[in-house]
């Protein structure tokens, strides 16, 4: 009994670590990001991508931010973006 109260706690304090662990937000610079097509497209891709929580794109700034899971990396991200005829540089 003793053995299973106490994988109960590591399994709640488990839990609890991976509650208090912030989604990794990502901001990147998008230097031909110039029309609303263009955010739109990048919109796109953004939701379209696996392990994105949230994205939004500022069309002003030519930057778009995003919310993952650390199952994507910033990199891979980027990957997409520049698939989609858009380069993107984390900053």
């Amino acid at each position: 009994m003793h053995h299973i109260l106490q994988t109960h706690a590591h399994f709640f304090r488990t839990i609890l670590d991976l509650k208090d662990t912030d989604m990794p937000e990502t901001t990147f610079h998008i230097p031909n990001l110039q029309t609303q097509e263009d955010a739109d497209a990048v919109m796109f891709e953004l939701q379209d991508l696996p392990c994105v929580n949230q994205a939004d794109v500022n069309l002003p700034e030519h930057t778009a931010w995003v919310s993952h899971t650390r199952m994507i990396a910033p990199e891979d991200i980027a990957a997409a973006l520049q698939e989609a005829g858009y380069e993107a540089t984390p900053v």
